[in-house]
Parts: structure tokens; C-alpha cells; sequence
């Protein structure tokens, strides 16, 4: 159970994103939102691909990955709507990278309850202020490292579809 882990200090490096964009945008919505994001489990690196299969049922896709994985992808998880993807390592099935496209007609509280499974509950403000420039259109890029001794790094960004795409992943996994 990850709500009895402690949230581990994170540092955030936002090399693509000017700090006053992000530092001057309100992260609470006006109208809190009812839809608890229950079509949409979030998956953090490390999660085994067994967990992820159970939970989601066959992908609608599987082929060989980027950074030798192997990628599944879950297409219309909400129709039209939510797409999820992930990067597994292929000896051991531990999730190496977890990534969503959201269109921007969600609800940003889906996104945020997304984002803060897919970080296994380190979502700090200045995360949450990123997801928030992303979403309102302030940044197209918001890029993030968090967890404990900083083993996850993310970015969140808008798509050429004026899609959001999040993805967070093992520090080591890009190098």
C-alpha cells in the first residue's frame, strides 16, 4: 500500500520552462470535479507488467521499445479521450516508463490524480503548477525529477494534436 510509504524529498529541473509561466499559475480549479478517474489506473515505474495486464486486460498493442523495452500501448482507455502506454523491461517485466495522452477535454483533476500515481504519490506543487501551465495553454513543456534521491524524471507537454502527454520514467532509462 503506497499511502503508508513516506514522500521522499524531490528537486525539480525545468530546463524548458520559463519559472515565471509556471511560479504565477494557480493549480486549484474553480469547480472541483466529480469523475474520480476510475476508467484510468496509474501505474509508477517499477510496477510489475503482470499487475498492469490484470488490472487493464490485454494491450491493444505489443512490440519492442525504445531503450531495449518492450512497449504495450492501451488505445481509447477512454474513447477518444485517454490513451495509455508503457515501457517494460523485457527480462524482468518491471515498468521502466509509464505515459498517457490525454485530450485536453478532460478534466485536469483526471490529470492530476493520473500524474500523481504515475510519480507513486511524490506530486509536489511545483509539479502540479507545471501540469497546470500545460493544461491552460501558459507552456507546451514541463519537464520534472521527483522521488526519492530524484529516480524519476517526467515531463508533461502538448502534442502537435493540442493533445497532453505525460510521461514519467526511471532516471537511468533515456541514457
Amino acid at each position: 500500500d503506497r499511502s503508508e510509504e513516506q514522500t521522499p524529498e524531490e528537486s525539480i529541473s525545468t530546463p524548458d520552462t520559463p519559472e515565471s509561466e509556471v511560479d504565477n499559475v494557480d493549480s486549484r480549479s474553480p469547480n472541483p470535479s466529480t469523475n474520480r478517474s476510475t476508467d484510468l489506473p496509474a501505474f509508477a515505474p517499477g510496477t510489475q507488467r503482470r499487475a498492469i495486464e490484470f488490472a487493464l486486460g490485454e494491450p491493444t498493442r505489443a512490440s519492442s521499445g525504445l531503450w531495449n523495452t518492450r512497449a504495450v500501448l492501451y488505445e481509447d482507455r477512454i474513447p477518444g479521450r485517454a490513451d495509455l502506454g508503457y515501457l517494460f523491461d523485457p527480462g524482468s517485466g518491471r515498468l521502466r516508463q509509464t505515459e498517457a495522452t490525454f485530450d485536453p477535454s478532460l478534466e485536469i483533476e483526471t490529470l492530476s490524480v493520473m500524474l500523481e500515481g504515475m510519480t507513486s504519490n511524490n506530486l509536489s506543487t511545483k509539479i502540479e503548477k507545471g501540469l497546470t501551465a500545460v493544461y491552460r495553454g501558459k507552456v507546451d513543456r514541463f519537464d520534472f525529477v521527483s522521488g526519492r534521491r530524484d529516480r524519476l524524471k517526467g515531463t508533461i507537454q502538448r502534442d502537435e494534436d493540442d493533445r497532453i502527454y505525460i510521461a514519467v520514467w526511471e532516471a537511468d532509462l533515456h541514457e
